[in-house]
């Protein structure tokens, strides 16, 4: 539960301190459902679950005037090969926060899949492709969402220590504008970015 709040705590200063549409994107329904149902109320949000349609989704952005919270999950429905633009073709997400890294469950098929690869490729590379890569491309979806034009611009917010590690940076190819630790020192950041991208209205 506390690292739930403290997700929250994130992802609400995201959605209150950028202006336009925000996407939140998460590893799970559950983390999703745990950190989502912590945000503060005074911030308009839609959750995705399993009935939500991107119809509803569009609604909601339109009724909200463009300022809203989209939870979503990663390689899910709304952060695959889904548009949030505007009547020109300009993007309307202005940040996206991916909580916590997308690794696939460690389930039998991923175990399978590992064991079927380690044949070929030996194991360390097996998991690499089965772990990292998967990771990566859906963090790059999730991303992707945001720019869909030259013009666009958006605030990343990568909610994980493990952002840090060598493989998942060097597959990334982000250049970190900053690392902070504490929500009091993404406060202070925020404004400045929103402002250097553009976002802020003059």
């Amino acid at each position: 539960p506390g690292m739930y709040r403290r997700m929250a705590e994130y992802v609400a200063l995201v959605a209150r301190m950028v202006p336009g549409v925000k996407l939140a994107v998460y590893p799970s329904y559950e983390v999703l459902r745990e950190v989502a149902s912590r945000i503060p109320v005074d911030v308009d949000q839609v959750v995705e679950d399993e009935r939500t349609s991107l119809a509803e989704v569009r609604d909601e952005i339109a009724r909200r005037e463009g300022n809203l919270l989209v939870h979503a999950v990663a390689g899910g429905k709304l952060v695959e090969g889904v548009e949030f633009t505007d009547y020109e073709g300009r993007s309307l997400l202005k940040a996206v926060v991916v909580v916590g890294v997308p690794y696939p469950q460690p389930d039998a098929y991923t175990q399978s899949l590992i064991e079927a690869l380690a044949a070929r490729l030996g194991r360390s590379k097996a998991k690499y492709y089965v772990y990292d890569v998967q990771a990566y491309v859906k963090v790059g979806q999730a991303l992707g969402r945001a720019i869909r034009g030259p013009g666009d611009r958006a605030v990343y917010v990568l909610l994980d220590y493990r952002y840090l590690y060598s493989r998942l940076r060097k597959l990334l190819r982000l250049k970190y504008d900053a690392v902070v630790s504490s929500p009091d020192e993404l406060a202070a950041r925020l404004p400045r970015l929103s402002e250097a991208l553009g976002l802020l209205q003059p």
